[in-house]
């Protein structure tokens, strides 16, 4: 019986009873190990719900998010609910754990989930059952894999992008571990593992990274439960999170106090309790203010100082208090885009030769302009064009003699534009891996770093007087907010361990126009310095002499 069903059976009327429908409550009755621990609740009330399929009103959770700080004891939690449901047959087509890449799956698998088979051999491990691989296990009647997400190839005419990870196998419940670190196309496909189940789950978590992505952006969906806290003098509720720093009282033994009284109140006396109950998403925001072993003295000499403890202070508020965050530098503002105007208005066409970059959609979106200078470009038009002919026909306006554009998802599409047209047409591919900045083939295709030429157009907004656009208007502002959809972020490499730099859609992902003016920046590098600036006026000097001819005095 899968266990939305199991919550509409009877009340359990035993411990046993009890303990075969909770996982809390069955972790704690068999004095279950988690970390070398016993399992104990005290002071971690908060991690009761979270370790539920159902919310304390009877609704099974068929999304749900968790928004977390580190080390708080969620993931664990979760691991306890997993073999707690397949023990007692909740999950029959049983569950996957996905991780960004098959290096974290090892890491865990070993150093997490194996010891806590084997440090509770008589109530975990004699439900475990015909194998000792670590990227699944048999516990009772189901079966749990752990699964790397990364994708292993790409299929079709728009080479997208697919893992066996996301085909293999079918389950009940999906979780997705650090979900800010996934590929964004895999994530949408690891429903599908989910199509045949009679009770369908799916748990997104980690914690967070730039604001609206990942785990943050579907938090701000969800119905953003938040631990309210209740003070027994006022009675009134306190959010840690939310009230952060002014919850702590540093004495010789710190405190969180009542935001309304300021009275000393205990966290473990709360509840979750959603901002928006309406929402189906559920979602938590848990931190490690929430966690009893914290030190408040040192997480607060921590959060005024951060340097001075090895970190910053964008990883303390990510890690610490479970909130995003992104440097102003890392990021570009629609004000930063709109800084860039000049003093022209769109243009309809132009004489001077022009460079176009094109972002391959529906409809497409291109970018034109032309070179000033080495350093400096203007841009003259960004439009949205319905289809190929009208793309045809703008090129043809604007005197476009440069033109580089997404060779993907159209590839052959893009390949005829590029074959009709009487001006130089390369297709684009974005590369982690060469070593060269663009390489330019034969074949006029160009092969470009990705993070590379996304830092190329991020400075030609951020730098004063590289960019000039059209004057505000509708399509501008477009332009502006697309432009701010993609972020800079520093990652770990899961293969190789090395901190990198990579650029992350956020928000509605729509970032076309970005594109486009990555492209745009690659198709000037094939086009001179335009007219504009070459063809300068010639300098006048003034003429200091002075006739006085039959001028007289006092005439």
């Amino acid at each position: 019986m899968g266990p939305e069903a199991r919550k509409e059976a009877r009340k359990p009327e035993t411990a046993e009873d009890l303990a075969a429908e909770d996982a809390p409550y069955w972790l704690w009755l068999n004095r279950v190990l988690v970390d070398g621990k016993l399992f104990d609740l005290s002071g971690r009330r908060y991690q009761q719900d979270i370790m539920r399929p159902h919310t304390p009103d009877g609704r099974f959770k068929h999304n749900e998010v968790i928004r977390k700080g580190a080390q708080i004891g969620i993931t664990m939690g979760k691991v306890g609910e997993i073999v707690h449901g397949c023990i007692f047959g909740m999950y029959p087509q049983g569950v996957i754990v996905y991780f960004p890449h098959k290096g974290a799956v090892d890491l865990f698998s070993v150093s997490r989930f194996k010891p806590f088979i084997t440090d509770n051999p008589e109530t975990v491990g004699k439900y475990v059952t015909g194998t000792d691989r670590g990227d699944f296990r048999n516990i009772g009647s189901s079966r749990v894999y752990f699964l790397g997400c990364s994708a292993t190839t790409r299929v079709g005419e728009g080479g997208k992008k697919d893992s066996d990870s996301v085909r293999s196998h079918s389950a009940d419940w999906v979780l997705l571990d650090e979900r800010d670190m996934f590929d964004e196309d895999m994530t949408n496909q690891v429903n599908q593992r989910l199509f045949n189940s009679a009770c369908p789950r799916r748990t997104d978590m980690g914690t967070p990274t730039i604001p609206d992505f990942g785990v943050d952006l579907l938090y701000r969906r969800s119905d953003q439960r938040r631990w309210q806290i209740k003070c027994d003098s006022c009675h009134k509720y306190t959010c840690l999170e939310t009230e952060f720093p002014d919850c702590i009282v540093l004495s010789d033994e710190p405190y969180f106090k009542c935001s309304h009284c300021g009275s000393h109140i205990n966290s473990n006396n709360g509840s979750w309790e959603p901002d928006y109950p309406k929402r189906d998403l559920v979602g938590y925001w848990p931190s490690r203010l929430l966690n009893p072993n914290t030190n408040l003295t040192l997480l607060m000499k921590t959060f005024e100082d951060p340097e001075a403890y090895s970190t910053t202070k964008g990883e303390f508020l990510r890690t610490t208090i479970g909130i995003p965050h992104i440097d102003v530098k890392d990021e570009l503002t629609v004000s930063d885009v709109l800084a860039c105007q000049g003093r022209d208005g769109m243009a309809s066409n132009s004489k001077i030769p022009c460079a176009m970059g094109v972002d391959v959609g529906n409809p497409l979106y291109a970018v034109i302009g032309h070179r000033l200078d080495r350093g400096r470009y203007k841009i003259i038009k960004v439009a949205r064009v319905p289809d190929w002919g009208a793309l045809h026909d703008l090129a043809k306006k604007f005197n476009i003699k440069s033109d580089v554009l997404d060779a993907q998802p159209e590839y052959h599409a893009a390949r005829e534009f590029q074959r009709k047209e009487n001006h130089r047409v390369y297709l684009c591919y974005y590369s982690e891996t060469q070593r060269q900045f663009a390489v330019w083939t034969t074949d006029n295709i160009v092969n470009v770093l990705r993070t590379e030429v996304f830092d190329a157009s991020h400075e030609m907004v951020k730098q004063e007087g590289v960019l000039t656009i059209p004057r505000v208007n509708e399509e501008v502002k477009l332009f502006a907010n697309q432009l701010t959809k993609t972020v800079r972020v520093i990652e770990t490499d899961g293969r190789t361990g090395q901190k990198i730099y990579r650029y992350r859609r956020r928000g509605d992902k729509e970032d076309h126009y970005r594109n486009a003016l990555n492209y745009f920046y690659l198709a000037c590098q094939k086009i001179g310095i335009s007219q504009e600036s070459t063809q300068r006026k010639r300098p006048q000097t003034q003429d200091m002499s002075f006739s006085l001819g039959n001028y007289r005095k006092g005439a």
